[in-house]
């Protein structure tokens, strides 16, 4: 946009009021044309903001899902964890056992074997 004053002024030296008010009078429409694409880049602007807002807000809420999500899921692997942990300490328990019987069966085997022989 071109300062009109300055040109209007410019353009007012050597000619007569007619000439100043024509030339303050294209200024002051040219101001308008460009106030109007202004305010149409600015309604754009103000749309896609808009848009990109609610895009946003759509990507928020995926990633809250998805840490919820992952929450659930590692809460989920270490019940997990914990289950495997304790299965393997009742297996020990239990081949512990099953040893001191192999062990018990033999002695009761020598035993009769002794007796017997």
């Amino acid at each position: 946009i071109r300062n009109w004053s300055d040109s209007s002024l410019q353009r007012a030296r050597g000619s007569d009021r007619d000439d100043v008010h024509r030339s303050l009078c294209q200024d002051l429409a040219a101001a308008r044309e460009n106030a109007s694409f202004l305010d149409d880049e600015m309604r754009s602007a103000s749309e896609e903001l808009f848009h990109e807002r609610a895009t946003l807000a759509a990507a928020k809420q995926g990633v809250q899902a998805m840490e919820a999500m992952s929450g659930d899921t590692l809460q989920v692997w270490n019940h997990t964890l914990q289950a495997q942990r304790a299965s393997e300490t009742a297996f020990r328990r239990w081949a512990a056992l099953m040893g001191e019987a192999n062990s018990l069966v033999r002695q009761e085997a020598g035993g009769r074997r002794a007796v017997r022989g």
